[in-house]
C-alpha cells in the first residue's frame, strides 16, 4: 500500500518506512503461551495475581500525540540504551552458577523473583532475572564486588583495597549486616504486549525495613571501613509504597502513578529488560505511539548492500540527526529493543548541511576485534552553512595508515575571513601520550604494551545478507587493545 502521509509507495509494515506515519491501527497480539483463557485455568507459576489481558490501543493515524522529543533527548535516550548494551554485551549464560538458567516461568515470576532477591539482599539472583543481553560485563563487575566483600577475593585491586583495611569480612548470605527488607500486599497484573514482550506493572506493595546497628557493628569496623577515628551509625527503621517508588521514578507530578518493568521471553524463560524498560517508560510519559512489539518483518529493508555502503550511510545518518535512518544500520539481533521502538519518537532529520563520504573500498578484515572494515583512505567531509549569511564552517577528517587527521575552516563571511586548524590522532603517537601523563605523574608505563598496526577501523556484521554498522562492537574493539595493554 502507499503511504497516506507521504506518498510512498510498497509500505507494508506497522508504519511508514520512509515518514514513520501509522499505516493502520494495531491489531490486537494473540494471547501467548503463558496466559490462561478467562476464568478457565489458574495464573501461572510463580504469578502473584491472575493474568490480565491488556487494553487495546488503537494507533492513530498522522504520528504522535501531543509530546514533541527534543532530538538531543532522543540521542541521549538511545545512547542510553546503547551504552547499557555495551556494558552487557551478548553474554547468554547466567552469572550467578555454571549452567544457563535463569530468568522466570512467567512475568509475573520475574517481578517475584527481583523482589525476593532485594529483599534476600541477593545482588547475583537479581542479576540472573535480567536479560542476559544486558546482563554481561555488568554482571561480572557486580559479581568482582560482590567477592572483594566476602573476602572471596584479595589479589584484585578492589580485593586489595579491602583486605588492606582489615575492615570485617562480609557473609554473602548476608550482605548488609544488621539490615532487613521485607516486602507485603504485593498486586501485580500484566499486560500483554507480544508473544515473547509482556508489561508487569507493580499496583501495590508494602515494604518495610529495619537496620540494627549493633549487628552490624559486629561485622564490620566501621572506623577501618571509612579510615576515620570518629564513625557512628545508628539504629534506623523505614517504610514505602508503591506510589512512594513511583514518585521517586516518575517525580510526584507525573501522570505515570504504576511502577513497571517490561519483560521479555528468551529461550522459554521471562526476564526484565532494563533497555525496553527506559524506552517503554519514556514513550508513555510523552504519550507517544506504540513500540512494535510483533514480527519485524524481513531484514531485506534494514541495512546496506556492502559494508562500505553501511559505513557510510551511518555517517550520513549520524550527520542528519535521522534517528531511523540510524537504527535501521544496527545489527537487528544485537539492538532488538531499539528496533521496536524506531518509530516511537518524531524522526526529524536535519536539512542543509553538506556531507561527503569517501569509504575505502578495503576488503574486510576479520581478527581478534571481530569483523572490521578498515578506514585506511577514507575521507569524511562536514560543512553546516550559516542561517543569516554566506559564512560556514567545514570540518574534514582523513584516514590512513596510522592517523586520523581533522582539519577545519571556518569562514566569516561579514569580515571575509578563514580560520583554519587541523590536529592529528596517530597510533605511533602514544609514545608522546606517556611523556604528557608521566609529566603529571600519572604511571604511564603500560602504554609501552600497546601495540597496533592498521590505522583505524568500524566494526560491522551481516545479517540476513545484509550490512551493518555495530557501535558497541567498535568501542569494545578499540577499549580491548588498551584494556589488554593495561593488564
Amino acid at each position: 500500500m502507499n503511504c497516506p502521509a507521504c506518498g510512498a509507495p510498497g509500505q507494508n509494515a506497522q508504519f511508514c518506512q520512509h515518514c514513520g506515519a501509522a499505516l493502520a491501527p494495531a491489531a490486537a497480539p494473540a494471547a501467548p503461551s503463558w496466559a490462561a483463557p478467562s476464568g478457565t485455568a489458574p495464573p501461572p507459576p510463580g504469578a502473584t495475581a491472575p493474568l490480565a489481558a491488556g487494553p487495546e490501543v488503537a494507533v492513530v493515524p498522522g504520528g504522535p500525540s501531543a509530546g514533541k522529543q527534543g532530538t538531543a533527548r532522543k540521542f541521549a535516550l538511545i545512547g542510553g540504551v546503547v551504552a547499557l548494551l555495551a556494558v552487557g554485551g551478548v553474554a547468554l549464560k547466567s552469572v550467578t552458577s555454571d549452567s544457563a538458567s535463569g530468568g522466570a516461568s512467567s512475568p509475573e515470576a520475574a517481578m517475584t523473583a527481583m523482589l525476593d532477591a532485594a529483599s534476600n539482599e541477593d545482588p547475583l539472583a537479581m542479576l540472573d532475572v535480567l536479560d542476559p543481553a544486558e546482563v554481561g560485563l555488568l554482571g561480572e563487575t557486580v559479581t568482582n564486588v560482590r567477592n572483594a566483600l566476602i573476602g572471596k577475593d584479595t589479589t584484585s585491586q578492589l580485593g586489595k583495597v579491602i583486605h588492606d583495611r582489615d575492615a570485617g569480612v562480609l557473609d554473602p548470605n548476608d550482605l548488609i549486616p544488621g539490615f532487613q527488607l521485607d516486602f507485603s500486599d504485593i498486586k501485580t497484573s500484566t499486560e500483554q504486549l507480544g508473544d515473547n514482550y509482556a508489561k508487569v506493572s507493580l499496583d501495590q506493595l508494602q515494604a518495610n525495613w529495619t537496620f540494627d546497628a549493633a549487628t552490624f557493628q559486629k561485622t564490620v569496623d566501621v572506623q577501618k571501613l571509612f579510615d576515620t577515628d570518629s564513625a557512628d551509625i545508628h539504629d534506623e527503621t523505614g517504610s514505602f509504597t508503591q506510589t512512594e517508588i513511583a514518585n521517586a521514578l516518575y517525580g510526584e507530578f507525573s501522570n505515570m502513578t504504576t511502577p513497571f518493568f517490561v519483560t521479555k521471553r528468551v529461550d522459554g524463560n521471562w526476564y526484565i529488560s532494563l533497555a525496553l524498560t527506559a524506552l517503554e517508560t519514556t514513550r508513555e510519559e510523552d504519550d507517544l505511539r506504540p513500540a512494535e512489539w510483533g514480527d519485524l518483518g524481513s531484514k531485506k529493508g534494514f541495512g546496506a548492500d556492502s559494508p562500505r555502503a553501511a559505513v557510510e550511510n551511518m555517517v550520513s545518518a549520524v550527520t542528519h540527526q535521522d534517528i531511523v535512518g540510524v537504527i535501521e544500520l544496527l545489527p537487528p539481533t544485537r539492538y532488538d529493543s531499539l528496533y521496536r521502538f524506531r518509530h516511537v519518537f518524531d524522526n526529524n532529520p536535519t536539512n542543509g548541511l553538506d556531507l561527503s563520504v569517501d569509504v575505502a573500498d578495503n576488503k574486510v578484515v576479520g581478527d581478534s576485534r571481530g569483523t572490521v572494515l578498515p578506514l585506511e583512505g577514507s575521507t569524511f567531509t562536514y560543512t553546516m552553512h550559516s542561517d543569516y549569511d554566506e559564512s560556514y564552517s567545514t570540518f574534514t577528517v582523513t584516514f590512513d595508515s596510522d592517523c586520523a587527521t581533522l582539519t577545519s575552516d571556518d569562514y566569516d563571511a561579514y569580515y571575509d575571513e578563514h580560520n583554519t586548524s587541523d590536529g592529528s590522532a596517530c597510533w605511533s603517537d602514544l609514545g608522546k601520550l606517556a611523556d604528557t601523563l608521566d609529566e603529571q605523574g600519572i604511571d604511564s608505563s603500560w602504554l609501552s604494551n600497546v601495540h597496533h598496526d592498521g590505522g583505524f577501523w568500524i566494526n560491522v556484521q551481516q545479517e540476513g545478507g545484509r550490512w551493518f554498522v555495530d557501535p558497541i562492537a567498535t568501542v569494545q574493539a578499540y577499549a580491548r587493545i588498551f584494556t589488554d595493554a593495561a593488564k
